[in-house]
């Protein structure tokens, strides 16, 4: 077991008002379980108002080979790596980690992990709420072969489960992810994975994906996999907002779904405003055996409740020209939603964002605001667009050119052959 951190290793107090300023690399090590920080390896009390600037590297020496995640409060098995902490184990659900700030590079070239989570502020966190904190200019490269990969420009994994969530975090360090991962890979702006609410959060470093996935690949400019809880109305323009270009040319086995601001989410989450500003592209190299989702807010959206989001609104370009053995939905603000005869109200979608498709596929479902998706309960959408089939497209099946009276509008979007 290895616990490295530029100021501490392990903390089972609070943690506070702390600057380090030197590099931490691990070069070689073989463990079963590693927790490694700019600031603190593990720590099981909150933390707050620390500052990290120096940068972190695990070296292509180094190897883990535990395989199970963290429970109650030890770190079983696993690495968890961050700009400022390895992971945060605490049980304290009223604590929140919030203030900090990091400056330094996370680089993990690690041969190879079971379960990996990659942060710019921390790999994994238990039961701690993250408000306040910045990724400041830290980026963040992965190579590491693993099984299961979760990757955050603030958190890998966040297991926080309830209503008084996540604040006001934000990431300027671009994210780049070469893995290949025998599981799922989850990958977001702010939070990879995320198990509980959040809020006015604003992602601002592009992410970019070559890896290989043999099992789902989640991607959000905020969130790449969203799960459960619910947040209140937001007093700001936003809940989440996305100013940066995400890439993916890489493939995964199973589903694939990218969205400018949430990849995948499944039940009991409402957000009052989601804002795409960036790029979302599936190029070409990017392949999937199954079902590929990509939507300029959402990319897939599943689950037996009628969750809803108050405005959902794309600026960005939104573009697929991946291979996928089964099906493609592409939408300007959101790919795909299967609620189980559940409906997903929208009060207001605005699209000023290209939607274009060049890929193979199927079938294929394109529209200026979604590709396929339930009618909303209440009308008054509007779009702005046009959406558009490439001249590359190349369908086995059938093209399904989505109108917006599916959504109890006139159709404005314009097909382009």
């Amino acid at each position: 077991e290895v616990r490295m951190g530029g100021v501490v290793g392990y903390s089972n107090k609070y943690t506070i008002d702390s600057v380090n300023e030197k590099a931490v690399t691990l070069k070689s090590s073989t463990c079963d379980k590693l927790c490694l920080g700019g600031f603190c390896g593990q720590y099981n009390y909150p933390c707050f108002n620390n500052v990290n600037n120096g940068n972190v590297l695990v070296d292509s020496d180094v190897t883990i080979t535990g395989n199970k995640l963290i429970s109650s409060t030890t770190v079983v098995s696993g690495a968890f790596i961050g700009g400022l902490n390895g992971a945060s184990t605490q049980s304290h659900t009223s604590k929140k980690t919030y203030d900090n700030v990091n400056n330094g590079s996370v680089t993990v070239k690690a041969a190879s992990a079971k379960n990996l989570g990659v942060g710019g502020i921390a790999g994994y966190i238990r039961h701690s709420a993250v408000s306040n904190t910045n990724n400041a200019t830290g980026t963040i490269t992965v190579t590491t072969a693993c099984d299961s990969l979760f990757v955050g420009g603030v958190i890998g994994i966040s297991a926080r489960n309830d209503a008084d969530g996540n604040l006001s975090n934000h990431n300027n360090g671009a994210i780049t992810v070469s893995s290949v991962s025998n599981y799922d890979a989850r990958i977001g702006g702010i939070f990879g994975s995320i198990s509980g609410a959040s809020k006015n959060m604003v992602n601002s470093g592009d992410i970019t994906y070559s890896g290989s996935s043999a099992g789902k690949l989640d991607i959000g400019g905020v969130n790449g996999y969203n799960y459960s809880s619910r947040y209140g109305s937001s007093t700001t323009e936003y809940d989440h907002m996305n100013k940066a270009k995400i890439t993916v040319s890489g493939s995964s086995k199973k589903r694939m779904s990218v969205g400018g601001c949430i990849g995948y989410y499944t039940p009991n989450i409402d957000f009052s405003a989601l804002v795409n500003k960036g790029e979302v592209k599936i190029t070409s190299e990017a392949s999937c055996e199954e079902d590929i989702f990509v939507g300029g807010c959402i990319g897939h959206k599943t689950g037996s409740s009628g969750t809803s989001t108050g405005r959902m609104e794309n600026l960005g370009s939104v573009y697929c020209a991946g291979t996928t053995n089964m099906d493609c939905y592409i939408g300007g603000c959101i790919g795909g939603t299967f609620a189980n005869g559940k409906l997903y109200a929208i009060a207001t979608a605005t699209n000023s964002g290209r939607v274009r498709c060049d890929a193979t596929a199927v079938d294929a479902y394109v529209g200026a605001i979604g590709g396929a998706c339930q009618a909303p309960d209440n009308e008054g959408n509007t779009v702005t667009t046009s959406a558009e089939l490439g001249s590359s497209i190349n369908c086995s099946g059938t093209i399904y050119f989505t109108t917006m009276a599916q959504w109890g509008l006139s159709n404005n979007a314009t097909f382009v052959p």
